[in-house]
């Protein structure tokens, strides 16, 4: 089935790149913004919104990204991490269905794919995008995300 983005339907080069590893690389400019536009921040940014010390303000988002907490997919140079999954009151630390939404992705999706998934309309969430009900509905975002692996493997 196909993902809508913004009211518009994904090319079929958008279903390979969703499906397939394309760390830090999107395909076309106008699909690239649409992650990024007041949905993403820089590690620094996090650094700042948490409280974390300035020395290396990189180092937290990015531990969290390693241990599978959290996903980054790079532009023009710079990591991005998802406002979405931090939780304001813990902190604005990842929420947990984050950790178990990445470990069923496991390496079927890269940042750019996550980040494309996460912003995209899903049938299985009956058209809601998995960003808006990942603080809200985190069971309901944990299944889609098994369904959607489940549907890329037995086609």
């Amino acid at each position: 089935m196909w993902r809508r983005l913004a009211g518009e339907s994904i090319a079929s080069w958008a279903k390979d790149f969703l499906l397939t590893q394309h760390e830090g690389q999107c395909p076309q400019e106008k699909y690239c913004r649409l992650p990024l536009k007041d949905r993403s921040l820089p590690a620094g940014d996090i650094a700042k919104m948490a409280g974390y010390s300035s020395k290396n303000p990189s180092a937290q988002p990015n531990k969290w990204k390693r241990d599978g907490a959290n996903f980054a997919f790079q532009h023009k140079g710079i990591n991005y991490f998802p406002r979405y999954a931090l939780d304001p009151v813990e902190s604005y630390r990842p929420y947990k269905a984050l950790a178990e939404v990445m470990r069923i992705f496991g390496q079927t999706k890269s940042g750019w794919g996550a980040a494309f998934w996460f912003a995209g309309l899903d049938s299985f969430l009956d058209d809601h995008r998995p960003q808006d009900l990942l603080a809200t509905r985190p069971a309901r975002v944990i299944a889609a995300a098994q369904d959607e692996v489940d549907r890329a493997q037995h086609g």
